[in-house]
């Protein structure tokens, strides 16, 4: 279960980084194609995108990696009943 929280809170903290980059990004890049007049600001645009796809493959691995972890785990109303039993014994 430790895994499963881990995974929540770096999510959590890259969504958190994500949006406050991404509001401000996409609003240079959006000035960059309106400006953009030359081979090397064309260049400048790719590699924003090209970023973008890095990030956002990075960003399915993620999402992989927490669907196998979500598959692993025993979710089942048994499985809950256990793990409420080891953390409160019934007397």
């Amino acid at each position: 279960m430790k895994t499963a929280e881990l995974l929540s809170m770096i999510i959590l903290l890259m969504g958190l980084a994500s949006s406050c980059a991404s509001s401000k990004g996409q609003a240079d890049i959006l000035r960059m194609i309106a400006d953009a007049k030359t081979p090397a600001d064309h260049e400048a645009i790719a590699e924003y995108y090209d970023q973008q796809t890095t990030e956002a493959e990075g960003s399915g691995h993620l999402h992989e990696a927490m669907a196998q972890e979500y598959r692993d785990a025993d979710t089942s109303a048994v499985g809950f009943a256990r793990a409420l039993r080891k953390d409160r014994p019934i007397l």
